[in-house]
Order: structure tokens, then C-alpha cells, then sequence
């Protein structure tokens, strides 16, 4: 019996969107996919307890660090700003967790089907190969239609300034924790916090490869062995952008990670770039839950300070505590 339908293969390597079409079909779920599904998720939250890594200890305010143009839109909108899994600010990261996924295929699976190893082989090859490549078809097709918006713990941090913001100075919004979780009920969101720890991530990697191997090795149907596949790979996809290498780990990122297709999405320009983008905002229109806004290291800070005043008065934030970082600015 053969573990995958070649006709359903072979058609996913054509069309570039075939995660996609998995996730958009998630409402009529096969049965076996979503109680594979069921037990994935289920075996990672007790992993991810285990080893106390999650929201249990998040502050009051959590932070996104961004631009003055960021800051503008986002208040301009009233909405936050989710930019598309291809144009997050280091493509390396995602090839961090193809790297390692690859890895765990190799080192991990000995036991299982050489066509099964094949394939997600396969997979993880034409990632890395998306990821540099400048055709059009094949550099869209390297993730799912996915985006995401970044927070961390810290309220002034050094390589949050120097990763998120531009030279010339940023801006760190503080938002309620608890209000901005409200941003989250729609069934295609999620807040995810970043892991660094390499044993955790493979690990992750392991229970999704073996519950789906599970399924599928043991599945009569081959089209329904091809879907099992499918969400095998859009799975390991989203894990692999909460991935990071421990040399990251002092930025304690969390990330909101909306699964929606593109029918929302817009587009602006960030250093040079085209970077697809959607609006969310809060439920019936309320103003985000800003609690403070911190200016960054920058040479004018009373320019900055006020430039933001006359922006949050403009937009009636009337109780934002603006600050000023304390990181000295280096010339």
C-alpha cells in the first residue's frame, strides 16, 4: 500500500498554494484529520507545560517596537498591522526551522517508511529552494497565507530597538495584555510565544511527524492519505515561523498569528520593500489598548515627544503615558 496517492503529490508540487487549500477547507475537516489534529495539539500543550513555556507569567502590557510610519498607520486605522509570513524582517528564521525539520527526518525516523521520509525530504528542499528563489511562482509558494504581529515582554530592550526600528529612532506601544487578547476571537488567531529551546522544538517536530505518520501509514484511503500529508506540511510550516535559535532568546517574543487567506489584504512600503499587510482591529471599533508609548534611543527626543503628543491627541488617545527610553544613543 502506498503511504501517499502520486496523483495528489504531484498536483501539490504544481500548484503552490495547496496548503492553502488545505487550511480554507479546515471547516469540513476529514474525521481522521482533525482527531490527528486533536492529539498533536493536545500532546505539545502538555510539552509546552512541562517545560513552563507560555503566557503564565506575561506583565499587564506586552510591546511591539515599530517605526514612526508603523506608529502613524496603526493609529491612523485604529488597527493593528499583520504583516505576511514571506516579508517578516529575517527569511532566515524560517529557514531555521525547515533546517531543523529536516534534521529530525534524518536523525528521528528510522523506523518509518523510506516514501514517508522521502517526502517530507522533498518538502523541506523545495522550502530552502523558495526561499532564494526569484521566480515569481516558486518564492510565493515557500509558506502558507499566513501573518503575524510581534510582541515581547520588554519595554526597552537594545535588540528589540535595533532589529524593529529604524536608526533614526522608533516607537514601543504598550498595549493591555488583557484587552488585547480580545483581538483573538476570531478562530483563525492565535498568540503563540516564540521557543527558542532547540530540544522543544524538535520535540514538536517529532509528535507532529509521528501522529501523522501514525494516521497515515495505518489510513485505506489514498486521497484522504494525501490530505493527511498536506496538513502534515501547513502544521509544521506555523511551527517552524514560532521557531528561533537560542541566540534570540532575550528578545521573549510573542507572536499573533492570524491563518486567514488574502482576501483582506493590503499593501504598504517598509525600507524599499512591497509588504503585504491586513488591518485588525478591536471589536466594535474600540480604540486599541494602549497603555503607553515608549520613544526610542534618538537623537531629538523632545522632537519625537512632540510629534507623538499631537498624533495621540489628534487620534483622542487622551491616556497614553509617554516615555523615553534609557538606552543611551551611540553616534
Amino acid at each position: 500500500m502506498n503511504l501517499l496517492d502520486p496523483s495528489s503529490t504531484g498536483e501539490a508540487e504544481k500548484n503552490p498554494e495547496s496548503c492553502k487549500a488545505v487550511e480554507e477547507s479546515a471547516v469540513i475537516q476529514p474525521e481522521a484529520v482533525r482527531l490527528t489534529q486533536e492529539r498533536v495539539e493536545k500532546r505539545i500543550t502538555r510539552l509546552i507545560s512541562e517545560r513552563r513555556i507560555g503566557f503564565s507569567d506575561l506583565p499587564e502590557t506586552i510591546y511591539h517596537y515599530t517605526s514612526a510610519a508603523g506608529l502613524h498607520g496603526m493609529l491612523t486605522t485604529n488597527s493593528v498591522w499583520l504583516t505576511h509570513a514571506r516579508s517578516l524582517n529575517d527569511s532566515s528564521e524560517y529557514l531555521y526551522g525547515i533546517n531543523l525539520i529536516a534534521g529530525v527526518v534524518a536523525r528521528k525516523t528510522g523506523n518509518m517508511a523510506n516514501e514517508f521520509r522521502s517526502a517530507i525530504y522533498e518538502w523541506a528542499s523545495s522550502q530552502r529552494e523558495a526561499i532564494h528563489s526569484r521566480s515569481p511562482q516558486m518564492a510565493s509558494s515557500s509558506t502558507v497565507d499566513a501573518y503575524f504581529f510581534c510582541l515581547c515582554r520588554s519595554r526597552d530592550q537594545l535588540g528589540q530597538w535595533r532589529a524593529y526600528t529604524p536608526d533614526a529612532g522608533g516607537y514601543a506601544i504598550g498595549f493591555s495584555t488583557g484587552d488585547f487578547k480580545r483581538l483573538l476571537d476570531e478562530s483563525q488567531t492565535s498568540m503563540e510565544p516564540v521557543i527558542y529551546d532547540a530540544p522543544t522544538q524538535e520535540r514538536i517536530i517529532e509528535i507532529y511527524i509521528e501522529e501523522y505518520y501514525n494516521s497515515i501509514s495505518t489510513e485505506g484511503d489514498p486521497k484522504l492519505r494525501s490530505e493527511l500529508f498536506f496538513t502534515l506540511q501547513s502544521g509544521l510550516t506555523y511551527e517552524a515561523y514560532k521557531f528561533k535559535h537560542a541566540g534570540f532568546s532575550q528578545e521573549d517574543e510573542i507572536r499573533i498569528m492570524y491563518h486567514k487567506g488574502s482576501e483582506d489584504c493590503r499593501v504598504r512600503v517598509s525600507q524599499n520593500y512591497i509588504v503585504p499587510y491586513i488591518e485588525r482591529a478591536m471589536p466594535d471599533n474600540e480604540k486599541l489598548p494602549i497603555r503607553e508609548i515608549i520613544v526610542g534611543p534618538t537623537s531629538d527626543p523632545s522632537r519625537s515627544i512632540h510629534g507623538l503628543v499631537q498624533l495621540l491627541k489628534h487620534h483622542k488617545y487622551a491616556q497614553v503615558g509617554i516615555y523615553t527610553s534609557e538606552i543611551p544613543l551611540r553616534n
